[in-house]
């Protein structure tokens, strides 16, 4: 709570809305997120960290900071945001109050609130913006029945070893060991689907058969509980992602194309021009795995206006996480826990003590 906070955590809270001005106006005017504004906002936060003489939290800010990048890069290369993206999640976790290092691994709250917060400001444009067929088969794909019996058995079986295998760890997360078991678990679920492809499912029920043999509490109501909510809330979570994607473009004519822009199809003249984009995309740019990357340079702008036989270009819509990341840490800030937890306290405290 905000009222818990040092004078010096109001300094180093300082210090990050100045980064967060600065570095928030770059990547929305230019997408970039310039690494010479990440170098002084990791050195602000370490220096500013020290003015506090708390050097027995160094090896909380160290691990914090190490598993922040881990989490970043992960994130990054699962396409879920950028690399520059990452790194601001690193440099994140170094303004913390400093109540919120005596815990293993704390900036993982930082990271559940900006994925709550992306969410919420998703969820209108879905509502709004999607049709009812389009809305139905994304809830088809994502609660598809091999999804639901692929997800309840590694949540049953893999969530249930990798999770005390952290505990055996010692790590003392600041929410409890569930986020970071959990994202262990998602990303053992995508390596094993990988390796095993159509076998993966035989895979994750070895490990839910082998759970009765170690946990005599398996049949419990909140172990079942928890596995139904968890089920449905990544389910859910599976068909927004999906119902995403009817509203993750726009079309833009050859003058509305700025540089950065990253198209996904083209707008033709005339039917049946084109009969394939990237072969499209191989004719006419040179460099055209750089632009389906990192979007159209000045020079691919020139060409592109030059192509006499498109009106312009279906161009993928990115969200930036640079708002939501400094929107996420001072939340965590000012509340002190995620956003969910700290709604599910104000109810709770209201029901039984209001």
């Amino acid at each position: 709570m905000i009222e818990n906070l040092t004078s010096i955590d109001i300094l180093r809270m300082l210090v990050l809305v100045v980064f967060s001005v600065r570095i928030t106006r770059t990547d929305l005017r230019y997408k970039k997120i310039y690494n010479r504004d990440l170098i002084w906002m990791f050195a602000s936060g370490l220096i500013f960290f020290l003015f506090g003489l708390n050097f027995n939290l160094l090896p909380s800010l160290a691990t914090n900071f190490i598993l922040a990048s881990v989490f970043g890069i992960i994130l990054w290369k699962m396409d879920i945001w950028g690399a520059g993206d990452g790194k601001l999640f690193a440099a994140c976790s170094l303004y913390l109050p400093y109540r919120m290092y005596m815990p293993f691994f704390s900036a993982q709250v930082i990271l559940l609130n900006v994925f709550v917060l992306a969410f919420l400001f998703w969820l209108i444009p879905l509502a709004i913006k999607t049709k009812r067929h389009e809305k139905i088969d994304a809830l088809k794909a994502g609660f598809a029945p091999k999804n639901i019996i692929n997800i309840f058995l590694v949540l049953f079986g893999v969530y249930y070893f990798i999770w005390h295998f952290v505990c055996f760890l010692g790590m003392g997360l600041y929410t409890g060991s569930f986020l970071i078991s959990l994202t262990i678990s998602l990303l053992a679920f995508a390596i094993l689907q990988k390796l095993f492809t159509s076998r993966a499912t035989y895979v994750f029920l070895i490990f839910a058969l082998a759970r009765p043999f170690f946990d005599p509490y398996f049949i419990s109501f909140e172990t079942i509980a928890t596995i139904i909510l968890t089920l449905f809330a990544l389910l859910s979570a599976g068909a927004i992602g999906n119902l995403a994607m009817y509203i993750s473009y726009t079309e833009k004519r050859l003058p509305e194309l700025k540089v950065g822009d990253i198209p996904i199809g083209v707008m033709v003249k005339r039917k049946n021009n084109i009969a394939d984009f990237r072969d499209f995309m191989e004719k006419k740019f040179p460099d055209k795995d750089n632009i389906l990357k990192k979007g159209l340079s000045n020079k691919d702008l020139t060409i592109a206006k030059n192509i006499n036989v498109i009106n312009g270009f279906i161009v993928k819509k990115t969200i930036s996480f640079t708002p939501l990341l400094f929107t996420a840490t001072f939340v965590t800030i000012f509340i002190g826990t995620d956003i969910l937890l700290y709604i599910a306290s104000i109810i709770y405290n209201s029901w039984f003590y209001g």
